[in-house]
């Protein structure tokens, strides 16, 4: 069921962003490296700490799919800097 909720990350992202999702296919960048190390991390890993707090004020309050779409909004703000990655290991240092 969980394993769903997030592939069907893959979907909106598609919708939302085709050019990164190709991208992300040419560099076989599955749902495990971009959502599942979010979701892994709570996003702590990514955001300072005060940026942290105001994204989880925002997930505690909100329906349990905006967690979902928080994976999507991060990916799809910062698909400059993604189209610039072009090894695995960058996306895997990106996500982290």
């Amino acid at each position: 069921m969980c394993q769903r909720k997030v592939t069907r990350s893959t979907g909106m992202t598609a919708h939302m962003h085709m050019t990164r999702l190709q991208h992300f296919i040419k560099y076989r960048v599955s749902t495990q490296t971009y959502a599942w190390s979010l979701l892994e991390t709570g996003f702590s890993e990514v955001f300072t700490r005060s940026e942290w707090m105001r994204l989880w004020d925002h997930i505690l309050t909100n329906q349990p799919s905006w967690l979902l779409m928080a994976v999507v909004a991060y990916s799809l703000i910062n698909r400059g800097p993604l189209l610039d990655c072009y090894e695995m290991e960058a996306f895997k240092q990106f996500y982290r």
